[in-house]
Order: structure tokens, then sequence, then C-alpha cells
């Protein structure tokens, strides 16, 4: 659905900023997307918590050299885990790395029209090559979970595992199903990533917010009236 009524240009990157939206979603100039994934991990991270797994945030020195004598500095300084279970499937530590896509990315976008959560599993796939980072992580007896949601707030397949392993976690704790658990870690995790989305849109619209604050103004001094 349009967003606004005509294309403009992006005030933050000068690209055409499209009256659906969706480039506001994908934009990387000012923040927005740095936010949003910060906010998912966030949420997330609580669940982890409230399920007594214990959770730690950006943990450092994973990925420590493999012999004594091999000092790489870039390689120690990396930081796979968004969030890092000390003890989850299998008993072994998992390190969680969140990412947020768009099925409208060009790269996916034909195979994202035809096929239900192409973008994120084609991002799973990413994440788990780039610099051969599972590898890695399993070498030091961490499980590596690559963590992808689209921006409509659909996880990938591996993901929504992970979040129903959670959830059990959770279960066990409040004595709920471990299906209200679920849900309400979806809708969370959905709700805060359309809310950073709207936050992206917002922010490069700049006339069109401040009629649209006009409008809720205007609305609400009718409803009180």
């Amino acid at each position: 659905m349009q967003e606004c009524a005509v294309d403009q240009w992006c005030p933050l990157c000068d690209a055409v900023l499209d009256s659906r939206g969706h480039h506001s979603r994908m934009c990387c100039a000012g923040g927005d997307r740095t936010r949003r994934h910060n906010g998912l991990r966030n949420c997330i991270f609580r669940g982890a918590a409230r399920a007594a797994l214990h959770p730690e945030l950006e943990r450092p020195g994973l990925l420590l050299p493999s012999r004594p004598g091999d000092i790489n500095q870039n390689e120690q300084a990396r930081r796979p885990a968004d969030v890092y279970l000390p003890c989850f499937a299998g008993g072994l530590p998992a390190a969680l790395d969140f990412a947020v896509t768009a099925p409208q990315r060009q790269e996916t976008l034909t195979q994202a029209a035809v096929t239900a959560l192409a973008a994120a599993s084609d991002y799973d796939r990413n994440k788990r090559s780039f610099r051969g980072t599972e590898e890695a992580c399993r070498n030091q007896g961490v499980t590596f979970l690559p963590m992808v949601i689209e921006t409509t707030g659909a996880w990938s397949e591996d993901a929504t595992s992970v979040l129903l392993l959670m959830a059990k976690a959770m279960a066990v704790r409040s004595g709920r199903a471990a299906k209200e658990e679920l849900q309400e870690l979806l809708q969370s995790a959905a709700v805060s990533v359309r809310r950073a989305n709207a936050r992206a849109c917002l922010r490069r619209r700049g006339e069109d917010v401040s009629s649209i604050g006009a409008a809720l103004l205007s609305a609400q001094d009718v409803l009180t009236t």
C-alpha cells in the first residue's frame, strides 16, 4: 500500500524514496537499520533472560586463535554473538547473530516474489558463509545461529526453530503453554521491527510528517470535544 502520493528523493542518501516505503526500510543512511537491529536483539535478549538461559550481549573473545602462537587481532575483535547463550541446544553454547532483510532487495526480489521467506533464507546462508563465521564458531565449540527476520516480521525457518526452543524454556518457568510463549515472542519481535520501519519512513518524509502530526492533533481535538 502507498505511504504517500508520489515518489520523492531520500533526504539522507539521495536515492529515490518510493511512495510505498520500500526504500526507507532498506536505506543504509541515518542509522535506522542499526537501531532496528539493536531493538530486535534486545527484544529476544529479554526473552532469553525470562527463559533463564543467562544471555550475554555482544560477548567478546569467542573466536580465539586455534594455537597459542596464532594471533589475529581482526578475528579476536569479531563478535559473532549479538546474544550469547552459554548453554543451549545439545548443551553447547550458542551465538545468536541477528539481521533484518527486505524481500524487495534487488538480489532476492525475483525469488521473493514466488517463494515465501526467500530473502530470509538467502541472508541466512550468507551469514553462515561470510568470512567462515559458522566454521570458526564450530571450531571453538560454539553453535552459530543466524537469526534472520524480514521487514514484514517473518523469521527464517532456522530462526523460528531457535525461538521455539526458547519458548519451551520460557514455558517451563512460567507454567504457560510453549505455544503461547512463542506467539508473544513473535509478536514482540514483529512490533519491534515494524516500529523501526515506521520511524525510518517518518524521518524521511519531512513535510509529510508535519502534516501527519497536524492531522493527528486535529483528530484528537475532535474526539475530546
